[in-house]
């Protein structure tokens, strides 16, 4: 969606205290490239314990239930359509353009 777009984020990482990226876009994180936001969402969720059977899940392949672990731990789950539903169709869309 709009904030995809304006911040090469996927993950939907809030700005925090201490982000010394660039400045945010309706307080989340902004990258120079789609490769940089990745690259953070994956430092996230390989480095916090509240993601681990998330983690673990990507590991093996099983990205399906790696979003829903990721539900399961809380992440971004007050939007609709759920984060597991949009982070999916953004995984699929990535997918296309670099198999392109």
């Amino acid at each position: 969606g709009d904030i995809f777009i304006h911040t090469n984020n996927p993950g939907s990482i809030k700005s925090t205290v201490g982000w010394k990226g660039k400045p945010s876009y309706k307080s989340t994180r902004v990258y120079t490239s789609i490769e940089e936001g990745v690259k953070d969402w994956v430092r996230l969720i390989s480095e916090a314990p509240i993601y681990r059977a998330a983690f673990a899940a990507f590991q093996s392949g099983d990205y399906h239930s790696a979003f829903r672990e990721l539900e399961k731990a809380g992440y971004e789950v007050s939007i609709n359509p759920p984060y597991s539903v949009r982070l999916e169709r953004a995984f699929a869309e990535i997918k296309r353009e670099v198999l392109a």
